[in-house]
């Protein structure tokens, strides 16, 4: 299980939106380096995203997910906002992930990365991360 959050962190337009703050990191399963969450072990994963943002001109203000560099089409929000405004977004989906990432040479985690689909705009955003009993 993992939360993580960022506040006020000012973030361009599809670039990678910080997750700087750990709230709640159980196990080994799901773990945060720098702006990546890494899913370790194989399973479903339930991942919440929600957050807020303050645009900084009109247009689309939303996120998506990126699993392993790729976006999911299901974890994808967005609305429109006008300059100054505040908006609200977020979005549940599951993650499936095939693979453990053991020492062995050649493995690695499932990567996981918060993208701002949109404009320009100062973020509050919680991501949490939950493995399911399978």
């Amino acid at each position: 299980m993992l939360e993580v959050y960022t506040n006020n962190a000012t973030v361009a337009a599809d670039e990678v939106i910080p997750l700087s703050n750990v709230k709640v990191q159980k196990g080994p399963s799901s773990t945060v380096a720098g702006n990546t969450i890494n899913l370790n072990r194989r399973g479903v994963y339930l991942v919440s995203a929600d957050g807020t943002a303050v645009a900084s001109a009109q247009g689309i203000v939303g996120f998506s997910l990126y699993k392993d560099g790729v976006e999911d089409p299901s974890a994808v929000t967005a609305v429109t906002a006008a300059s100054g405004a505040t908006a609200a977004c977020g979005f549940t989906t599951m993650i499936q992930v095939d693979r453990d990432a053991t020492p062995a040479p050649g493995s690695y985690p499932v990567q996981l990365q918060i993208i701002n689909g949109g404009v320009e705009a100062d973020w509050h955003i919680n991501v949490t991360v939950y493995r399911l009993p399978c």
